[in-house]
């Protein structure tokens, strides 16, 4: 509870603060140049491939080796996970090399071919840094010491805040910007090496050197995560260059516009997720299954009590939400993307418990065939869809995969631990998406006879509007779940008894 609770407040901090960026981004840019940014850095994440699914595993490892009062095997732990690091270096090195013909076959030099060049290179770096840096954030993570983790993030981000402002108010451009996230990627770094020193003294003491059965046990449990990476990736990134490959980059801000908004949809739920993994390690060494089930059946509540309405009211006032965020530079691409996006990533939370529970467990074969099928329909529904009606197409094969590839999660997830899928859809699913859906229609009504009539109106025309919709919504879904009894008293004397730990801390 006390890290799922720090967790959230790194998100609530972090999170916010980035969209209220973006429109400054947008406006100095310009819809382009925006576009290019996403999709370069969309390109790049798929180096993520050459993991092998090592963070992940350090996560699971650090854990288990926290207990050791010697600290060899952690430091040892630390300088495999380095070492295994650098399998980015030729690959990124080959790339380096033939950025320009690279960019130039996928369409994404715009009309600054020279500086797209220059970008996707620093880029490059950048996330060669980011690999090594994220090992140390990994420990920190495996360690249990989240609230020194999510303090790290949100000084990195205020710092990253201000100096994008710094840059783009003295008319610099996409170079000095990603120039300047290295320098406080490399400082971020620093401060977390630091913090596992801290954390663990012992540290200091102990040979950091590669461990050969450390570095089989990395990739053995890793390499089992790869096709859930190479998913992920297809799943969040294969748009972004399909539409940039296809049709313009300012769509590729559209899409990216509404995607960070539909975020909202995995802010307060994906808080819970992370502690979880070590949570079910433990329960699974213990071969306590029935603690195991509830696990599984209260966090799926709760992560559906908390997404259901942040989807609904996504999906009926995108435009509204888009207007007031982006202001001058709202569109209806964005809002479009929004709405669609806000459906599919209800779905996807909706399997966080199973996905977290089964990575700490051990019991992957779930996911990986659930990734696979996410995929595989991803990839062809996107590409037919965008040939059939262009952009929009390109949304609902998204929205598809996700919705189809997730059901199909909970369904063999459900079979490995005893619990039906139907149960959990009709117990923890059909209540509170009946309220967030009743809600986000009342809603919806009341901002229509309260709205301006344009579609996208200025910031303050469409502020209060939406600020008396939020309200109805509230009022409709809150009593509405009560009497579902969605939620009941046990579950506020939980979230008391769970900041009363955070405040001991």
């Amino acid at each position: 509870m006390r890290n799922s609770l720090w967790n959230a407040a790194g998100k609530f901090f972090c999170i916010p603060l980035h969209l209220l960026l973006i429109p400054f981004v947008v406006a100095s840019l310009g819809p382009e140049r925006y576009g290019l940014w996403v999709a370069l850095f969309a390109l790049v994440d798929y180096f993520v491939l050459f993991d092998l699914g090592v963070g992940a595993a350090t996560i699971k490892l650090a854990a288990e080796f926290g207990a050791d009062s010697e600290s060899d095997r952690l430091a040892r732990l630390a300088a495999s996970a380095l070492l295994l690091s650098f399998v980015f270096v030729p690959p990124l090195g080959v790339v380096f090399a033939y950025a320009q013909e690279i960019l130039g076959f996928l369409r994404l030099t715009s009309t600054r071919p020279t500086e797209a060049v220059a970008v996707f290179r620093w880029i490059l770096v950048l996330f060669a840094l980011t690999q090594a840096q994220s090992v140390f954030r990994n420990l920190l993570f495996g360690l249990q010491q989240i609230h020194l983790s999510n303090l790290c993030e949100i000084l990195y981000f205020l710092c990253y805040a201000l100096v994008t402002v710094l840059i783009l108010r003295s008319d610099g451009g996409l170079v000095q910007l990603a120039i300047g996230v290295l320098a406080l990627r490399v400082l971020l770094g620093a401060a977390e090496a630091l913090l596992v020193l801290h954390s663990k003294p012992g540290l200091l003491r102990s040979s950091w050197r590669p461990d050969r059965h450390i570095a089989a046990r990395l990739l053995g449990y890793g390499g089992r995560l790869q096709l859930t990476a190479v998913a992920g990736l297809l799943n969040f990134q294969y748009d972004k260059l399909l539409i940039g490959y296809f049709l313009r980059t300012e769509f590729v801000a559209f899409y990216e516009l509404g995607s960070k908004l539909a975020g909202l949809v995995r802010l307060v739920p994906a808080a819970l997720l992370g502690p979880m993994i070590p949570a079910a390690s433990e329960l699974a060494v213990l071969k306590d299954e029935s603690r195991l089930r509830e696990l599984y059946q209260e966090a799926t509540r709760y992560l559906i009590l908390a997404a259901a309405p942040a989807a609904a009211f996504l999906l009926f006032h995108a435009d509204a939400l888009c207007a007031l965020w982006l202001g001058a530079q709202a569109d209806p691409g964005a809002a479009l993307a929004l709405r669609w996006l806000a459906v599919a990533y209800f779905f996807n939370i909706a399997t966080g418990a199973a996905n977290a529970i089964g990575r700490g467990a051990g019991w992957l074969r779930p996911e990986m065939e659930a990734t696979a099928t996410i995929s595989l329909i991803n990839v062809f529904s996107s590409l037919l869809f965008l040939l059939l009606w262009g952009y929009p197409g390109v949304l609902a094969g998204t929205a598809l995969a996700m919705v189809a590839g997730n059901l199909f999660y909970l369904q063999r997830f459900g079979r490995l631990l005893g619990e039906p899928w139907g149960g959990i859809l009709i117990k923890r699913l059909a209540g509170p998406a009946a309220c967030a859906l009743a809600g986000g229609a009342a809603s919806r009504l009341l901002f229509l006879s309260l709205g301006p009539e344009t579609s996208f109106p200025g910031r303050m025309e469409v502020l209060l509007p939406l600020a008396a919709s939020l309200v109805c919504f509230v009022c409709i879904f809150l009593p509405g779940a009560w009497l579902l009894r969605c939620f009941s008293s046990p579950d506020l004397l939980r979230a008391r008894k769970a900041l009363t730990l955070m405040r001991r801390w």
